[in-house]
């Protein structure tokens, strides 16, 4: 379903080296990747554009919140995405 959007492990999407953690799952990956390439973009727009259920993407998202990567801003019924402090590149410590 989400094949076409999987990244190699420890790289981003452009091919690049990743500086996300490395326990984060292929889907955790793929979804901080299209937050980072579409700052504040809603969590429904997530998952239309990973052609993935929205009950999935919201648990991740939550989780990805709860672990520091994602931070979360609400107006009205949207949830809106953005990187936690602009990037993801403490996120190792706090991700075990």
């Amino acid at each position: 379903m989400y094949q076409s959007r999987l990244i190699k492990e420890g790289q981003s999407e452009s091919g690049r080296p990743s500086d996300l953690p490395p326990t984060l799952d292929k889907v955790r990956r793929i979804i901080v990747e299209t937050v980072r390439e579409n700052e504040g973009v809603g969590e429904r727009e997530v998952a239309r554009m990973l052609n993935l259920p929205s009950s999935t993407v919201n648990r991740q998202i939550t989780r990805l919140a709860e672990m520091g990567v994602l931070r979360l801003e609400r107006h009205g019924m949207t949830i809106r995405c953005y990187l936690a402090n602009g990037n993801v590149s403490g996120a190792p410590d706090r991700v075990e």
